[in-house]
């Protein structure tokens, strides 16, 4: 999603243990809500690398800030580049 969505509008009712109505945001009419969904902004990227050396092996950290906190069902995706073609070692991320 590249800017905001926002929903159509909706009404809220409230009802009792035994299901009757208590109130309702649409009896009037006048009273509805929508919902607005905005995309997530990364802040800032940080890269700690533990060998600088050029094609040696280490421990590569990315750390990510984003404005709204990530939930448990959330995911991002990093493609980080080969950079031997002729590799055919995989990327654990």
């Amino acid at each position: 999603m590249d800017s905001a969505r926002r929903s159509g509008a909706f009404g809220v009712s409230l009802f009792d243990e035994k299901g009757q109505l208590v109130d309702s945001t649409g009896s009037t009419g006048s009273s509805v809500f929508t919902i607005v969904a905005e995309p997530d902004l990364i802040q800032s990227v940080a890269l700690s690398n533990s060998n600088k050396t050029v094609g040696g092996y280490g421990r590569l950290t990315v750390t990510l800030v984003t404005r709204h906190g990530i939930g448990g069902d959330d995911e991002i995706s990093i493609a980080f580049p080969k950079w031997d073609a002729a590799s055919s070692a995989a990327v654990k991320v």
